[in-house]
């Protein structure tokens, strides 16, 4: 059974902003919700886990990468309904900004064109630059 499907409370998740030459790393979801859609390294937050720990483990797991979380990004939820009408999957993501020295050892697969976002004025579009090798 899934104990993420309607949950008692909300979830804790977190995401890895990690960008390569202009390129945004992402992972194909392997679980529901929205399993097989191309999205951010990351999951939920196990108990026991700082947010830092937990942001390292799943980029870790799911890339093989080892990052460092530098900032947080954006904390949201995402509340997903059934067809009925009742909470489903309920989560508060926060998402990380993070720097990996191995990144472009990561499969070129992973990597997706970034352009930006479509918020105006976005912190992240306003203050990503890339360190010098």
């Amino acid at each position: 059974m899934d104990d993420r499907r309607y949950p008692k409370r909300p979830l804790v998740g977190i995401g890895a902003l990690i960008f390569h030459r202009g390129r945004i790393l992402m992972a194909k979801r392997g679980k529901e919700p929205l399993k097989g859609w191309w999205s951010l390294p990351g999951g939920a937050v196990e108990t026991g886990e700082t947010l830092d720990y937990a942001v390292r483990r799943e980029v870790r797991e799911e890339t093989g990468l080892e990052v460092k979380p530098l900032r947080v990004f954006e904390i949201f939820e995402r509340v997903m309904h059934d067809p009925q009408g009742a909470t489903e999957y309920h989560y508060v993501l926060i998402d990380y900004v993070c720097r990996s020295p191995a990144a472009r050892s990561a499969r070129e697969t992973m990597y997706r064109t970034f352009n930006g976002c479509a918020r105006t004025n976005c912190p992240l579009c306003k203050s990503l630059k890339e360190p010098s090798p």
